[in-house]
C-alpha cells in the first residue's frame, strides 16, 4: 500500500476516499485557489466564450454601421459633421490625459517638497 501512494517518505493515505458528499463527482475536485485573498473559483464564468463572442459580433456591427453612417452621412441640421465631432472627441481625450498626468507631477512635487521641509 506504501508503494502505490507515493513510496518511502512521499506516502499519504488519500482522505478523498473516506468523504461523504452530496454527489460523487465531487469526491476529487481541488481545493479552491486563492489569489490576493479572493477565491479564483468566484471569478469563474464558464460561458465567457459565448458571451466574449456576443460582444466581439456587436462590437463589428457597430463597426460596420459606423462605416456606413461615414460614407451616407450629411451635415445634420446643428451644423457638425460626424468627422469634426470625431475630431473635437480625440482633442478632449488628449487634455484630459494631459490635465491628469499635471496632476500627478504637481502631487510628487508636492511630497518632494514637504520631505525637503521635514
Amino acid at each position: 500500500m506504501q508503494e502505490e501512494f507515493g513510496g518511502a517518505g512521499n506516502f499519504h493515505i488519500p482522505v478523498e476516499e473516506h468523504y461523504m458528499l452530496e454527489k460523487e463527482e465531487w469526491r476529487y475536485d481541488k481545493f479552491p485557489e486563492f489569489y490576493n485573498g479572493s477565491n479564483v473559483l468566484d471569478f469563474y464564468d464558464p460561458d465567457i466564450t459565448q458571451k466574449l463572442n456576443e460582444l466581439e459580433r456587436e462590437e463589428e456591427e457597430l463597426l460596420r454601421m459606423e462605416n456606413l453612417q461615414d460614407d451616407v452621412m450629411e451635415e445634420p441640421e446643428s451644423g457638425v459633421t460626424l468627422s469634426e465631432l470625431k475630431a473635437s472627441l480625440k482633442e478632449v481625450r488628449s487634455r484630459k490625459v494631459l490635465a491628469k498626468l499635471n496632476h500627478k507631477l504637481n502631487i510628487k512635487s508636492r511630497i518632494t517638497q514637504a520631505k525637503k521641509t521635514v
